[in-house]
């Protein structure tokens, strides 16, 4: 069974944009440095630490939107204005790539959620 020990250090690769990351064979016989570049490590970085920041800003009460449950222009509108507060909130995130995909799937979740609410509310409505 060969082991092997990875190691991981900031190296100085294209202007200092990269880790080299360098794996030793613990077995003397295979011992040999097998060095790869990953580049692109600061714009991850960079994205990475945007997406904590739009999430810290969804943290709590995002709004509140109504509408009547009878009418579908009122519950679409509802729609359009709880995408309205995620926007607004998330100006200057849109294009990160871990934070667009998750507001479009949160967007998703509520204009699934309105829709729900609306037809428990005419079903509601329906019974009494």
């Amino acid at each position: 069974m060969k082991t092997f020990l990875v190691l991981l250090q900031a190296a100085a690769i294209e202007g200092g944009r990269g880790l080299n990351l360098t794996v030793i064979g613990a077995d003397k016989e295979y011992c040999r440095d097998l060095s790869m570049k990953i580049t692109g490590l600061d714009e991850v970085m960079k994205e990475l630490h945007q997406a904590s920041k739009a999430l810290a800003e969804l943290d709590g009460e995002i709004g509140s939107v109504r509408f009547d449950p009878e009418d579908p222009a009122s519950i679409e509108l509802a729609i359009c204005n709880m995408e309205a507060l995620l926007d607004e909130r998330m100006v200057g995130y849109e294009g990160n790539p871990f934070v667009g995909p998750l507001i479009e799937e949160m967007k998703q979740k509520y204009r699934e959620a309105i829709i729900e609410k609306a037809a428990e509310a005419r079903l509601k409505g329906d019974m009494e």
